[in-house]
């Protein structure tokens, strides 16, 4: 869901079996962020870096969406933000310039 509200990701593949599931998200122009997570084990500790750095021509947008959903944002500059995703992971997003 996170993927979808804030970049406007589509899911086109899941694969599940007893030891994972694992979504393909399509973020456009024909590139996929895969969200892998183990099934049956426990929780791994979260990362205080970066898991995926997600460049994004619409920055101030997305800055925009991740404060109205209520995620916090732990670092920002003019043109980067790390922010935490609902399962704690980091997500680094980049202004993009338009091609």
């Amino acid at each position: 869901e996170f993927f979808v509200r804030i970049f406007g990701a589509t899911p086109e593949q899941r694969i599940q079996t007893d030891t994972f599931d694992e979504v393909f998200m399509n973020v456009g122009q024909g590139m996929f962020v895969a969200l892998f997570e183990p099934t049956g084990v426990a929780s791994l500790p979260k990362s205080e870096n970066p898991v995926v750095a997600i460049y994004s021509t619409e920055f101030d947008a997305v800055l925009e969406r991740v404060k109205a959903g209520g995620l916090r944002v732990r670092e920002r500059s003019a043109g980067m933000f790390f922010a935490d995703d609902p399962s704690g992971n980091v997500v680094e997003v980049v202004r993009q310039s338009a091609p």
